[in-house]
């Protein structure tokens, strides 16, 4: 892991709580739990392959990269309340470089590097056992003048 940077083009009002009211089974029950804080956040990583053949390194970026195309999702369950939650990885880049030890007859390393951003969240405390709304009430109150 690399970076952890707030993106303030995904957030959303912190006046709406998120609510899950989806039990462990899949069922839905009238209780649940519920999040405050959610920011959304980019995660840099990088991923570095090491091989002595520039085939070999080639094989291994060639079975990488198709799945990037524009981006990669994964579903986590990152707390109680938010399960499922679609994180797109995105991959900004790749580079291939030899590094040679000696002459060109001696050993020889050839370096991949990729480097990816995960679209994900940082959460807050999260609130167990809160209610959900079950029944709601109304009642029209019209009078006319005659």
């Amino acid at each position: 892991m690399t970076t952890i940077s707030p993106d303030a083009s995904r957030g959303r009002t912190k006046f709406i709580p998120l609510f899950s009211s989806t039990e462990a089974g899949g069922n839905c029950s009238s209780t649940g739990n519920s999040i405050n804080e959610q920011v959304p956040v980019n995660v840099g990583f990088s991923l570095y392959v090491y091989t002595r053949h520039i085939d070999d390194t080639l094989q291994i970026v060639e079975q990488i990269i198709p799945y990037f195309n524009p981006d990669h999702v994964i579903e986590l369950d990152l707390n109680d309340a938010q399960s499922n939650v679609r994180i797109p990885i995105v991959m900004t880049s790749s580079n291939i470089s030899e590094r040679f030890d000696g002459d060109f007859g001696s050993r020889r390393v050839n370096i991949s590097s990729l480097s990816f951003i995960a679209k994900s969240y940082v959460y807050g405390k999260v609130i167990p056992s809160v209610s959900a709304i079950t029944t709601t009430g109304l009642s029209f109150g019209v009078e006319y003048d005659e």
